[in-house]
C-alpha cells in the first residue's frame, strides 16, 4: 500500500469487533444495570455495564456499554480499583 492509500484510511470505515458500545450512544436513556465489569482503556480506569434493556445502535442490538467517565467509573470501583 502506498503512503497516499494509507492516509486515505479512516477508522470509521471499519466495523467494530467489540461487543460493547460507548455509553454516550444512549445518553439520556433510562436503563437498568444488571452487571458491571472492569475494563480499562490503556492506563485509564473503565467499566463495561450490562443492561436489562437492549438498545439499537447503528441497526444492531446492544446491552453492553463501556465508559471511562471518571464520575461513573468512581461509582462502580472502590478506592482500591476493584
Amino acid at each position: 500500500m502506498s503512503r497516499t492509500e494509507l492516509s486515505d484510511l479512516k477508522l470509521e470505515d471499519y466495523a467494530s469487533a467489540s461487543d460493547s458500545k460507548s455509553l454516550g450512544k444512549i445518553d439520556g436513556q433510562e436503563l437498568t444495570i444488571t452487571k458491571v465489569d472492569r475494563k480499562d482503556y490503556d492506563d485509564t480506569p473503565g467499566v463495561v455495564v450490562t443492561t436489562k434493556e437492549v438498545f439499537p445502535i447503528d441497526g444492531e442490538p446492544f446491552s453492553k456499554f463501556h465508559t471511562t467517565r471518571k464520575a461513573l467509573v468512581g461509582k462502580f470501583l472502590s478506592d482500591a480499583g476493584v
